[in-house]
């Protein structure tokens, strides 16, 4: 049996049924599914707002969570829209060390930092499902991200 894994998504509303999927599965086979949209109120009023303000607590409170959720994991799933928000993310995931993956043909619109970050380029759900199944039977020590 697979050990389970912490797993994050962030995802456009517009892909729900690509989360859907993703979580489905994942919660079936025992991992852990945390999960963001990027068009929440709090998301679309962070990007309204003119100027460098600082962040209200509510965008705050989305951000520590969003922050420390994505530290703790083994895995951060990135399914579009691939942004400022989740370019963020995927930062914060690679450079503590834990994988990411990202689900390509969505809007693949990344700078050459965010590419970097990026562990496992999957071709859809089924992709990524293979991703994790497989790194989830992998011991520990095998789970190196480059």
């Amino acid at each position: 049996m697979s050990r389970p894994l912490s797993i994050v998504v962030f995802s456009a509303a517009q892909n729900g049924k690509v989360v859907r999927e993703i979580r489905s599965e994942l919660v079936d086979n025992g991992h852990e599914v945390h999960e963001w949209t990027a068009q929440s109120d709090v998301f679309l009023k962070s990007r309204i707002d003119d100027g460098p303000f600082p962040l209200e607590k509510e965008e705050d409170d989305l951000f520590q969570d969003c922050r420390t959720r994505t530290a703790l994991a083994d895995l951060l799933v990135v399914a579009a829209p691939l942004d400022q928000d989740a370019a963020c993310l995927m930062c914060i995931a690679h450079t503590v060390g834990v994988a990411v993956a990202v689900v390509t043909g969505l809007n693949d619109k990344l700078g050459l930092m965010a590419k970097g970050c990026v562990s496992f380029w999957c071709d859809g759900v089924g992709a990524v499902l293979d991703v994790i199944g497989n790194w989830a039977d992998l011991d520990d020590s095998s789970m190196e991200v480059a």
